[in-house]
């Protein structure tokens, strides 16, 4: 809450419903989706982001498929392994039409020989993405019907497509093996091309010419791309779906529009770019060769610019990015450089997806493309490996043992290589206490800080959150003036944590119009990549991570606090923020004398800031958990955010939007405050549910994103409540946190004697001094279920 400072609070109900603990030990059997899967444009995989560079090993079941005694695909697996290449690209079904019959005529053996490639895949923890029609002329070519065929919902090819996917996305769809599916390989290259001259090639074994019915259009291709995407959203839910198309010709705009071959502008190459990817898909093709080095746009522009406008473009239409071919044949000076030019533009980019071109581990496949464990390109493994080292996140590929603070697997955090739960305390003002609060000149030598920590270390609280940064503009001069004595203080507190073995979670913008009061911007620049806002929280989240990384006492990292609840509110003049002449007589805090409607705060510029700072913390830092700060979102927020009024959401619109909120997150982020005891509203969440309810809702949520739950605020207060009353409510919370079994949780506040925190100001000599104790005897009840 923003209560440090906080002018407003809000009243509700409660009616406690006590949980039955078997109710959450059965929800704790909930999976992860299954494979990669995509929410609110982020890649996700167990939960978590998910980043990493592949490899296409194309031929690996179909080695199998023409014998069934082959295994070098184990073999090849086991290369991939050592070189930390998590995933392959491979063509999951025949090349030519003639091999379709194998399927037609012997499913079970077939799939017997499928089951085997998949059940080897899962043993070594290499992912597939499957593309299942590669060649795509084959399907047409099998049934006996022109190419024009894949365009016709009703012909026998799309038939043929509908029943191969849904074979093997119903035999498939619970392997954990299978990242995502794909339909073929680069079939826009196929399309638009100009007059008649250009038809693919004859049939294997055909003498006949092809026809103007062979002639492919893109719109033919896209109808078939949205079939095969409903044909397996019918069957899989969750997993992404590609089309595995190259990047499109550098005239293919003028190839569709005008019928012939011309150069395409930038506008028209990127209309046509976004184009190929059907609404449905939520991630977006496109392949990387030397062609398309130099000749792009009129202007010819090199290849790292094309790449740049690529992601620029996904990145606004909220499209994950699949790379599923880069690479360069042969082996000399030349062909070397251009392949690290396309790793870098991969790494540069921040390309989520990436698969190099083509991995063999024996034999010969393409001469000059084959990548060998042994042969002369060898250096390409290298080079993925490396890459992935420093790039990958959500893969599994960091450097073995056990990593500094908190980290999340499979829904759940561990530390010290175990599943972890406990309840912390909020600790604001450890920090700024000596660094400045309130226009307040800093004290660097107040080390007071270091006692409270030692009374909470009394109490076995494992952890504090407090704010790492200043709260208002001016709270940040020791920062911008003097950086050695603010980190000087920071690192003492880095360093008293670390000795009292007490954890800590920085959150490091707290007040969200404080970082663009301070560079002088309005605050929806939150929502631009490119502001002073953005680029000024960059500079000091590299800092502080850089710096810390490597400390046992950080646990895990958070963006700011409650910025959620000041957003999408109807109103004008509603989530703008205070202005200086709020806190007058005050000394000047440095907030802007007035606000305007570009101040006002929506999820739309949230958003995009919180995927800045996970992208900038993971070029760091790949395991630490990330958090927004948020509140829980209000009971109206899902309608505040869609239809600009108070309607109280529904159950699963408020399900959705929560969901959305954390979709970069590591978890989820909730504060949890009621404050009348005989009441039933708490402080937002669903409009009908208790606190009780609330919580187990919260938990439900988390089983099934697998994303585990940081209750980052919880407490009671109500300025006319007894003692015996706030104690009661309390015991309640704690209560309610130990029976959900919610695995991170911090009350709300420990040693802050300001004037608005009257209410909640714990120490071990007022008398909320039993909340201390009441914390360590539940963590020692957390711990034991």
């Amino acid at each position: 809450m923003q209560k440090t400072i906080s002018k407003y609070l809000f009243g509700f109900i409660m009616i406690f419903t006590a949980l039955n603990a078997a109710c959450a030990a059965q929800r704790h059997n909930t999976q992860c989706p299954k494979g990669l899967y995509v929410r609110n444009g982020v890649l996700l995989h167990e939960g978590q982001p998910y980043r990493a560079m592949g490899i296409n090993y194309h031929n690996a079941l179909g080695l199998l498929l023409d014998d069934a005694q082959n295994r070098d695909f184990v073999e090849g697996f086991k290369v991939l392994r050592e070189n930390k290449i998590p995933y392959i690209r491979l063509r999951f079904g025949p090349f030519e039409h003639m091999g379709w019959k194998f399927y037609q005529d012997n499913p079970k053996e077939y799939f017997r020989r499928l089951d085997l490639f998949v059940r080897e895949a899962e043993k070594h923890n290499i992912g597939l993405i499957p593309s299942m029609f590669w060649y795509i002329c084959a399907v047409p070519d099998f049934v006996n019907e022109p190419l024009s065929a894949l365009g016709d919902s009703s012909s026998r090819s799309r038939a043929f497509i509908r029943k191969y996917t849904s074979d093997v996305v119903r035999r498939y769809k619970d392997s954990p093996a299978i990242y995502g599916w794909e339909v073929g390989n680069e079939y826009m290259l196929f399309a638009d091309l100009p007059k008649y001259d250009h038809l693919p090639p004859k049939k294997t074994g055909s003498d006949q010419p092809r026809t103007k019915a062979d002639k492919l259009l893109r719109p033919l291709i896209l109808d078939m791309y949205k079939d095969f995407h409903q044909t397996i959203r019918e069957i899989d839910k969750d997993r992404i779906i590609v089309t595995g198309d190259s990047i499109p010709r550098a005239q293919a705009w003028h190839n569709r529009n005008e019928d012939k071959w011309a150069p395409d502008s930038r506008e028209q190459w990127l209309e046509m770019f976004e184009a190929d990817t059907p609404d449905c898909y939520d991630v977006a093709s496109f392949h990387l060769y030397k062609e398309t080095d130099g000749n792009y746009y009129h202007e010819k522009v090199p290849m790292e610019k094309v790449v740049s406008d690529i992601t620029q473009t996904c990145r606004e239409n909220n499209k994950v990015i699949w790379a599923g071919e880069l690479g360069m044949p042969g082996n000399d000076q030349e062909a070397k450089e251009l392949f690290f030019r396309m790793m870098k533009t991969i790494e540069d980019n921040e390309i989520e997806l990436s698969a190099i071109w083509n991995f063999i581990p024996n034999g010969r496949f393409q001469p000059d493309w084959d990548i060998l464990p042994q042969g002369e390109r060898a250096y390409m493994l290298k080079a993925v490996k490396e890459l992935n080292e420093r790039f990958a996140y959500g893969a599994g590929i960091d450097a073995g043992g056990d990593k500094p603070g908190l980290t999340v697997k499979h829904g759940e955090f561990y530390k010290d290589g175990k599943p972890y739960k406990g309840i912390g305390i909020n600790y604001f003002s450890a920090l700024i206490r000596m660094t400045g609060q309130e226009g307040y000149p800093p004290k660097l030598s107040d080390r007071s800080y270091r006692q409270g920590l030692e009374t909470l270390k009394q109490y076995d609280i494992p952890f504090v959150r407090f704010c790492a940064s200043g709260f208002y503009p001016n709270d940040w001069k020791v920062y911008l003036n003097n950086k050695e004595d603010f980190f000087t203080a920071f690192d003492s507190l880095v360093a008293d944590a670390e000795s009292l073995e007490i954890g800590l979670i920085p959150s490091l913008f707290w007040y969200f119009p404080t970082v663009p009061d301070l560079v002088g911007e309005s605050v929806n620049q939150w929502g631009n990549p490119k502001s002073k806002t953005c680029e000024f929280m960059r500079q000091f989240t590299t800092e502080v991570v850089e710096r810390y990384k490597d400390s046992p006492a950080i646990w895990a990292w958070e963006f700011g606090n409650e910025y959620i609840l000041e957003s999408d509110i109807p109103g004008a003049e509603h989530g703008r923020g205070w202005t200086e002449p709020d806190h007058a007589p005050k000394p000047p805090v440095g907030l802007a004398l007035k606000r305007t409607a570009d101040d006002k705060m929506y999820r739309k510029n949230i958003w995009p800031a919180y995927r800045e700072f996970v992208r900038t913390i993971r070029r760091i830092d790949r395991h630490r958990p990330i958090f927004s700060g948020d509140t829980m979102p209000r009971s109206s927020a899902y309608n505040n955010w869609k239809n600009n009024n108070w309607e109280k959401d529904t159950k699963e619109q408020w399900r959705s939007l929560y969901v959305k909120d954390n979709a970069m997150m590591s978890g989820l982020s909730a504060h949890f405050y009621y404050y009348f005891k005989d009441d039933k509203h708490i402080h937002g969440g669903v409009q009908e549910f208790g606190p009780a309810e609330q919580m187990a809702f919260m938990m439900e949520i988390a089983e099934e994103t697998c994303k585990p739950l940081f209750i980052g605020e919880f407490g009671p207060a109500n300025r006319d409540n007894t003692r015996e009353e706030e104690r009661e409510q309390f015991e309640n919370m704690v209560n309610i946190i130990v029976e959900n079994q919610v695995p991170l949780s911090a009350l709300w506040n420990f040693d802050f004697e300001h004037e608005d925190q009257v209410r909640w100001n714990i120490t071990d000599d007022n008398h909320r001094a039993y909340m201390l104790d009441a914390l360590e005897q539940a963590n020692k009840k957390l711990n034991k279920k």
